[in-house]
């Protein structure tokens, strides 16, 4: 199992890269990717009006393993995301739960006087 995954990453490392892609205007492109793979993936688990209008992710995972990373905004704030999940036997309720959790995270960040 550890020879498998040799190449790690740690939340602090998708959350600089995120925060790279927010603020750079050369990669507009790649938020823009990151846009349309909302339309395919696991944020698309809840209904399009839950989410924030200005999401952009990617997703990463094997077999018992789930990522994402996430800048989610309304165009004024954004926040960035970034959920590691191992071993994990139900990937499609981590999708679920990711997707909860950036729409909780960035309503709860909206509410008026925060």
């Amino acid at each position: 199992d550890r020879h498998a995954r040799e190449n790690v990453t740690t939340s602090d490392d998708l959350l600089r890269i995120l925060v790279s892609l927010a603020e750079r205007p050369e990669f507009a492109p790649v938020r823009a990717a990151m846009a349309r793979s909302v339309q395919s993936r696991r944020l698309t688990r809840l209904p399009r009006s839950e989410l924030a209008p200005d999401t952009a992710h990617k997703t990463g995972g094997l077999i018992g393993v789930c990522n994402d990373m996430a800048l989610v905004g309304d165009g004024g704030a954004t926040i960035a995301i970034a959920m590691l999940c191992d071993h994990e036997p139900d990937t499609g309720a981590v999708d679920l739960a990711a997707g909860r959790l950036a729409r909780d995270v960035w309503k709860a960040l909206r509410e008026p006087g925060r």
